[in-house]
């Protein structure tokens, strides 16, 4: 007997082989590349037009996280070319794994300035790195930070008291499953502490304590009670009409004379000598020697020998209190300033000029006033001029030349008045030393 039948002939089974997935660096997403270089469909006749089709496949990672040997997921692949509708792929590629690998994020210390006998400090960090919107709430451990002077943390650590100058921010501590950290350092700056002092300053650095009161305006440090100054400094020059040459002769040797009154105790300088107020007659102020070491807080008349300027400087100091200790004879009062007048509070005062005279400050020259660390002279007297005179002798005469070009000794009174001879008893200054005539 002889017949037909109707025979189907089913779709052969298929499978790809020969893909990989590309290690990238971690990027926030899941999202992985395909290598289909060597791919391979296994189970085709070798005959057959049959290809892979990936312009619409997907692939990838099961999570963002960095880590090794990563599976990674794949669909949407399909067969292609004229005998494609003879196979069936039998499912996507598996098996592929690949590597996210922790991005680079650098991790940098901000500069800070501190001051001397601070605790360490930081101003944070800045990141630079971090994939989109990230920021450093992703992140896990502690910061922490080191301070040294080797970028290592090899060197000496900076602590409270460590010398001024710069040392290195290092900071460590954080953590990341998808960041590898790149720390790098920034700089602390170590500056001396600066204290107000009446108008002057205090700095602290390892060497102690430095006072400089050449009229600066501090800081806004509070100064330690009863602190002990390892060193102190003044310094002022004062620039003569006649080029500093002298105002009077002390000893026999030109001294330019000045007005301190300073918050410390300065230490004897055969160079300076110190005067203050003992005497009145008429308009004539009279100041004599302090034989004793000159104090804290007090206003004096300064000769200083051997130039137009003053240097004071003392060790082994400590502060003392604001209060000035000024001296009241027949209603003349010396006193003095730490912080300065303006023109207004210096008005109706009388202030060092040269040659001792003591002019009154008045409101008409307004840029007139008495600076800080002066000394001055109160008086209800009216006068114009005041003459000053050291241990009862009249010195308003500058110091001048006793010596002509031709080299012919010179002769002058106490008036600065050039003589051929004296006519009359007193003082006279001759070949630049004082000559009494009886």
């Amino acid at each position: 007997m002889t017949g037909s039948a109707n025979l189907k002939i089913s779709q052969k089974p298929v499978t790809i082989s020969g893909i990989t997935a590309e290690d990238k660096v971690y990027d926030g997403t899941t999202t992985a590349t395909l290598n289909t270089d060597n791919f391979v469909i296994d189970g085709k006749l070798e005959a057959d037009a049959l290809t892979m089709i990936i312009s619409k496949a997907t692939a990838n990672f099961a999570d963002k996280n960095a880590g090794e040997g990563k599976s990674v997921i794949i669909s949407g692949i399909t067969l292609g070319g004229s005998d494609r509708n003879n196979y069936l792929l039998a499912e996507q590629p598996t098996g592929i794994t690949a590597t996210i690998s922790k991005k680079i994020l650098s991790v940098t210390a901000n500069d800070k300035t501190i001051s001397y006998g601070d605790e360490p400090d930081n101003d944070g960090v800045r990141f630079t790195g971090f994939v989109g919107e990230e920021d450093a709430s992703v992140l896990d451990g502690n910061l922490t930070y080191a301070y040294n002077t080797a970028t290592n943390g090899k060197g000496t650590a900076y602590t409270p008291g460590s010398p001024v100058g710069t040392y290195y921010i290092i900071p460590r501590g954080l953590s990341s499953t998808n960041y590898r950290f790149v720390y790098r350092t920034g700089i602390l700056t170590v500056e001396e502490k600066i204290f107000d002092y009446a108008d002057g300053t205090i700095t602290q650095d390892e060497n102690g304590y430095t006072v400089n009161i050449d009229e600066g305006t501090g800081s806004a440090n509070e100064l330690p009670d009863d602190v002990e100054l390892d060193k102190l400094t003044y310094s002022r020059t004062l620039t003569h009409p006649g080029n500093g040459i002298g105002d009077v002769l002390v000893d026999g040797e030109a001294a330019n004379l000045y007005t301190v009154c300073l918050p410390f105790a300065p230490v004897a300088d055969e160079n300076v000598k110190y005067y203050t107020l003992n005497g009145i007659s008429g308009e004539t102020v009279n100041f004599t020697e302090v034989t004793t070491a000159p104090a804290a807080n007090t206003p004096y008349l300064v000769a200083v020998t051997g130039g137009n300027a003053i240097e004071v400087s003392c060790k082994d100091v400590k502060a003392t209190s604001m209060n000035i200790n000024s001296t009241t004879i027949d209603g003349y009062t010396f006193n003095g300033t730490f912080t300065g007048l303006t023109n207004a509070e210096s008005a109706g005062k009388y202030i060092l000029q040269n040659g001792n005279r003591w002019g009154l400050v008045t409101t008409e020259k307004t840029n007139a006033r008495i600076p800080p660390f002066r000394a001055y002279i109160e008086s209800a007297s009216g006068a114009r001029l005041l003459i000053g005179s050291i241990d009862g002798e009249t010195t308003g005469i500058r110091y001048i030349r006793t010596t002509d070009t031709d080299g012919t000794n010179q002769r002058y009174d106490l008036n600065g008045h050039r003589i051929a001879s004296p006519t009359k008893k007193g003082i006279y200054i001759h070949n630049g030393r004082k000559e009494a005539v009886k």
